[in-house]
């Protein structure tokens, strides 16, 4: 049976302080799913749909440049609903709502 892994406070605090030191990484070097990439891309590959390419040559193009995506993630990923779900204002559930006012409660306490 495996053991589980501890480790001693101090190691934990060091390993916070050290992260919390890191830099800020580049833009450049970050790296972004295929989901938020199409997201960004959602209009640019509307452009290129226009000028007449297919979602397959975008997809291939792609490929040639080292980036690899199906066009089940283009479809997917540029969708309204999907790209804008986070633009949506959130649902949120009105509070409890008096029964009475002033004057009926005051009318209901009489009784």
């Amino acid at each position: 049976m495996p053991v589980a892994k501890s480790y001693t406070r101090a190691q934990w605090d060091e390993l916070v302080r050290s992260l919390e030191s890191l830099p800020v990484k580049p833009e450049a070097e970050q790296r972004l799913s295929i989901a938020d990439a199409m997201k960004e891309m959602r209009l640019v590959i509307g452009a290129v749909r226009k000028k007449g390419y297919t979602l397959e040559e975008i997809v291939e193009h792609a490929r040639k440049k080292g980036v690899d995506f199906s066009v089940g993630s283009v479809k997917y990923g540029s969708t309204r609903s999907v790209c804008c779900r986070e633009l949506r204002p959130p649902k949120v559930k009105p509070g409890p709502q008096p029964r009475y006012d002033d004057e009926v409660r005051a009318a209901l306490s009489i009784l």
